[in-house]
């Protein structure tokens, strides 16, 4: 069925997981990848076709914009009380709190679910396939544009350094940067640094160096091949990353030796900065895409003083909570609710102990009563009828021997029959019946 329970956007403690660790690697990833390539069709004019072509180019758009929606919001969308403004500040908290605090909560979630390191090669031949032909395809309609380019324009720009600059991956500048922090960090003997400021920065090195390269393309005004060139670059780029987490996931002796620790300590770096970066713009493209929706709602209810909420109506088919502490008790987690439960249930169990206490108070009072009433009862048995009262006396040493009574009758003994009937308890645990014969006066 339909979730009742909120989950944050992002986890930050040891052990608790969010909407975006979940869906991340299977959903998230590939959906902001579609609509980056959407966008750059979208920018080169793609969507410039003959008017006998558009009425079929606008169904594919429209599958291709409900295919984003779904890999980048469909988790949100059915998530309880996700627009909720307050809520969606602790998200942005908690996403702050993911990439910005020391140590990185990013750092050991990615090494513990994408990195595993040691647990082997897991890329498929029909992956590698599917990547040498990707690339193929781009590399061969890029070099084509550039060796025009070399003839076209043979004065300003020389075929080989071109060709050259624009094929090679942006991998350069980020490398060496990456490069410099590890030796200062193996200098001082250190093995971590504020990861979220490598990222920052080699980012910004690897766009730099891109468009650095493609400039050429972008000033004689061959703006699709330029497009061109940005896809096959970041592909590049892609596709060594991916064999670097395999080389790091390959099983083998450590490295040894001053420059081999450099290397691999400089490839490791380079590989978190690269998939922190992607995880930051990922996770910030859901959030931008999430705000307005959130934003729409807070003005709803501060200025219209309306607690409707399209979202609950359009998913649950209600439309939410009136009230604010109604919300709260709705979303509270099983564990506050266990909690009340088990509170609510001690104290009925009290009640129910003081009132059996109390039962059992009233009966002893009881007893003890009915025993101080016993020798006046002999006594007036003894002065009416003698032999009665020799009966009685059986009767009284069995009280005073009975650990615990049930239920005392006695009936009048005006009509000249006196009978006690009395069930105790008895020494071993198991009930004993005492009875007393009926006692008839003597004739006069």
């Amino acid at each position: 069925g339909l979730p009742t329970e909120r989950r944050c956007f992002i986890g930050v403690k040891a052990g608790s997981t969010g909407l975006y660790n979940d869906y991340a690697p299977y959903a998230f990833y590939d959906g902001a990848k579609l609509l980056v390539a959407m966008g750059l069709a979208v920018l080169v004019g793609g969507l410039h076709v003959e008017p006998a072509l558009s009425h079929g180019l606008s169904w594919w758009c429209l599958v291709v914009a409900l295919t984003v929606i779904s890999w980048l919001f469909a988790p949100f969308i059915f998530n309880p009380y996700q627009f909720s403004s307050h809520k969606f500040r602790e998200d942005l908290r908690d996403w702050a709190e993911f990439f910005l605090s020391h140590p990185e909560p990013w750092r050991q979630w990615y090494e513990k679910t994408q990195l595993k390191r040691g647990s082997g090669i897991r890329s498929s031949p029909c992956a590698v396939l599917a990547w040498m032909i990707f690339l193929a395809t781009w590399y061969t309609a890029l070099v084509d544009k550039v060796h025009l380019l070399g003839v076209v324009f043979p004065d300003k720009t020389s075929g080989f350094v071109v060709e050259a600059i624009v094929l090679l991956p942006p991998i350069f500048l980020s490398g060496m940067l990456c490069a410099a922090v590890a030796l200062v960090l193996q200098c001082k003997g250190r093995s971590d640094t504020r990861l979220v400021f490598v990222s920052c920065a080699a980012a910004s090195l690897t766009v730099v160096e891109a468009a650095a390269a493609l400039s050429h393309l972008v000033v004689v005004g061959w703006t699709k091949s330029a497009v061109a060139g940005l896809i096959y670059k970041f592909s590049v780029l892609s596709m060594l990353l991916d064999l670097c987490e395999c080389f790091f996931r390959l099983q083998g002796p450590p490295a040894r030796g001053c420059f081999p620790k450099l290397l691999v300590a400089s490839i490791d770096l380079w590989l978190h900065a690269h998939r922190m970066m992607r995880d930051v713009l990922t996770s910030g493209l859901i959030l931008i895409g999430l705000a307005p929706i959130v934003l729409l709602g807070l003005i709803s209810s501060t200025c219209c003083s309306c607690r409707f909420s399209l979202h609950n109506l359009l998913v649950y088919r209600d439309p939410g909570h009136p009230s604010h502490v109604s919300e709260e008790i709705h979303s509270s987690s099983l564990v506050d609710r266990s909690i009340f439960l088990g509170r609510r249930l001690r104290g009925w169990r009290s009640r129910a102990y003081s009132m059996s206490a109390a039962a059992t108070q009233r009966q002893l009072d009881a007893e003890l009563a009915l025993r101080d009433q016993t020798p006046q009862l002999n006594k007036s048995l003894s002065r009416s009828w003698p032999s009665a009262g020799q009966a009685a006396v059986p009767v009284q040493q069995t009280l005073r021997q009975a650990p615990a009574a049930e239920e005392y009758r006695a009936f009048d003994t005006a009509a000249g029959v006196v009978g006690i009937s009395q069930a105790t308890a008895a020494p071993c645990g198991s009930s004993a019946d005492v009875e007393v014969e009926p006692v008839v006066p003597a004739s006069e």
